[in-house]
């Protein structure tokens, strides 16, 4: 989550922060959103909590972008890298600064909001259910299937390994993640649609969530203008939507 990004961290820090307007929540994130963080006002230690998971998380960084082949492709490649190497290791080192919590009852729930992607298993998501605490996983989203006719553009976009992307179901850490969540939030339609058939027998219920929040805070509302509509030379200026022609 990040507040001055774009893309998942906004998103992961626009959910997070709703959440504290309803309830006394604390976040947990990465050690390079901390400033960030801070620069938003909240305060270390009492509202957020930042792990230094750097040690894996760079070195996969960095592996994961050469192995994408440009700048903004290759996600396949970039998500399977990093919900593989770094992400796990960032929920053990999470697990580690707060057992001792969660094992003393500290926490109503737990709610893993980022990453977004559902190939990202959670361990702390069967820790959480042998502790009786509830654990809220998503908005789950993305790995939307390439459409038919489109072969050129997967290749153009370094999605070679998107022929294979469905095998992260056949993981055995997926499906304990699932059986241990008390609630799933799909992001859209589509992640909804390949939700698994079966619940499971602990009861786990999905809804459906759009992914992605939308807030006043952080933009200029600027006043406004004339609508102006330039056709055939003239210039309309100040008309009513309705009464402006097609140009």
């Amino acid at each position: 989550a990040n507040p001055e990004w774009v893309s998942v961290p906004l998103v992961g820090w626009s959910l997070a922060n709703a959440l504290r307007d309803k309830a006394d929540v604390h976040i947990v994130t990465q050690a390079r959103n901390r400033d960030a963080f801070l620069r938003a006002g909240l305060a270390e230690g009492q509202d957020f909590t930042a792990i230094d998971s750097e040690a894996l998380a760079g070195p996969a960084h960095r592996l994961a972008e050469k192995l994408r082949m440009g700048q903004g492709r290759g996600w396949t490649v970039y998500t399977a890298i990093t919900s593989r190497l770094s992400y796990p290791y960032f929920e053990r080192l999470v697990w580690r600064r707060f057992r001792a919590r969660l094992q003393a009852g500290e926490f109503d729930l737990v709610h893993r909001v980022t990453p977004l992607t559902p190939t990202a298993n959670s361990s702390l998501a069967p820790r959480c259910a042998r502790l009786g605490i509830p654990f809220i996983l998503g908005p789950l989203n993305g790995g939307v299937p390439w459409p038919p006719g489109f072969e050129q553009e997967r290749w153009r976009e370094r999605e070679m390994l998107s022929h294979i992307r469905g095998l992260y179901r056949l993981s055995p850490a997926r499906a304990r993640m699932l059986t241990a969540s008390r609630v799933i939030i799909a992001g859209s339609r589509g992640r909804g649609q390949r939700a698994p058939k079966s619940r499971p027998a602990t009861g786990t219920s999905w809804c459906m969530c759009p992914k992605t929040p939308s807030t006043r805070r952080g933009f200029t509302v600027a006043p406004a203008r004339p609508r102006v509509c330039r056709c055939a030379g003239s210039s309309l200026a100040g008309w009513s939507p309705t009464r402006v022609p097609t140009c």
